[in-house]
C-alpha cells in the first residue's frame, strides 16, 4: 500500500523527467552490511521510449553499486522526452546491532524521482 502512495505521488512530478513507476523491494545487501558498507551510489539509467531500463551504470563502494545496478534494472519509469536519468541511492547503517544477526531489516525511503535512502542495523560484532 505504501508504494501505492509512492507512485501516486510520483505522478504529480514534472513530466519531463522519468519517474519510477514500478520499484522492486530492496533489502540492504547482506555482505556489504558484513563489511560495514555505507555511502552514497549515483546510478545512471538509460531508458527506452516504453520507460524499461536499458542499462545502468553505478558509481560507488562496489558491493553497494552492484546492488544497485542489479535492483534498479527491475524498476519501470513513465518518460517523456527525457530517456535518461540519475538516481542517488545512500547506504546507511544506523542503531544497535541486532539480537538475531540474521533480523536485520531494511527501511527503504524514497525521495522521488531520483533519491532512496536505505537503512539497515550494522552487523553483530564477534
Amino acid at each position: 500500500m505504501i508504494f501505492a502512495f509512492i507512485l501516486a505521488f510520483a505522478l504529480l512530478i514534472p513530466r519531463d523527467l522519468p519517474c519510477p513507476k514500478h520499484i522492486e523491494p530492496m533489502k540492504y545487501p547482506q555482505i556489504a552490511r558484513l563489511a560495514h558498507a555505507q555511502g552514497k551510489v549515483i546510478a545512471h539509467v538509460v531508458l527506452d521510449p516504453e520507460g524499461s531500463v536499458v542499462s545502468v551504470s553505478a558509481k560507488g563502494h562496489p558491493m553497494l553499486a552492484d546492488a544497485v545496478e542489479k535492483w534498479i534494472k527491475g524498476w519501470t519509469f513513465e518518460v517523456s522526452s527525457k530517456t535518461t536519468t540519475d538516481i542517488v541511492v545512500e547506504f546507511k547503517l544506523l542503531g544497535e546491532p541486532p539480537q538475531w544477526p540474521a533480523t536485520a531489516p531494511t527501511l527503504v525511503t524514497f525521495d522521488l524521482p531520483d533519491r532512496v535512502t536505505v537503512v539497515s542495523q550494522p552487523p553483530v560484532e564477534g
